[in-house]
């Protein structure tokens, strides 16, 4: 079998509660630092001048009390919620199931995309952004739990192995019986 570099998978619809759709192709290592990379960016913009959430259609939020109370958790959770709208906006290529206030669909756009990782899906366990991760970097992250950043061995984890010890049976003499 090859590596071979390069190659984009084709964006498939996947279905997410709520009736919402996404077109998206698996995020790459790249896709996934990028959009952290602009996370870390628009959350260290947040602390500093209050303003970033905007541009993440998340202006009806207001930061005061993360940047004045020091509230750490909070701004972990935004920085969730913008980690998954930088990459949805580099892997998401159409959406359905996205409407506005007077019911028509709305754009794709990253402030679309940002409102939408802050919702709660149906049901109301997990944020639309923990639920789009976890779809969008299924292939990263089990390099990651593998911990080498490489595909699974064929025949689990020990099979491309070598040996470290001698065949036993044919470094000992049989015992002699009495």
């Amino acid at each position: 079998m090859a590596l071979r570099l390069g190659a984009k998978a084709k964006p498939q619809w996947r279905e997410f509660p709520g009736g919402v759709r996404l077109k998206m192709r698996p995020a790459t290592g790249l896709d996934e630092e990028l959009a952290r990379g602009a996370a870390v960016a628009a959350a260290r913009a947040i602390v500093e001048a209050g303003d970033t959430l905007g541009r993440y259609g998340l202006d009806s939020l207001t930061t005061p009390d993360i940047i004045e109370g020091g509230n750490a958790s909070e701004l972990l959770g935004y920085g969730t919620t913008l980690f998954a709208a930088e990459l949805a906006e580099r892997v998401v290529t159409e959406w359905d199931g996205i409407v506005g206030d007077d019911d028509t669909p709305l754009e794709l756009t990253l402030a679309n995309l940002g409102m939408l990782m802050a919702e709660r899906a149906e049901g109301g366990m997990k944020s639309y952004a923990a639920l789009f991760v976890n779809a969008a970097c299924t292939k990263t992250a089990a390099a990651r739990d593998e911990g080498n950043v490489s595909a699974s061995a064929p025949n689990g984890t020990g099979a491309l192995a070598e040996p470290i010890a001698a065949d036993a049976a044919k470094t000992t003499s049989p015992v002699q019986k009495a």
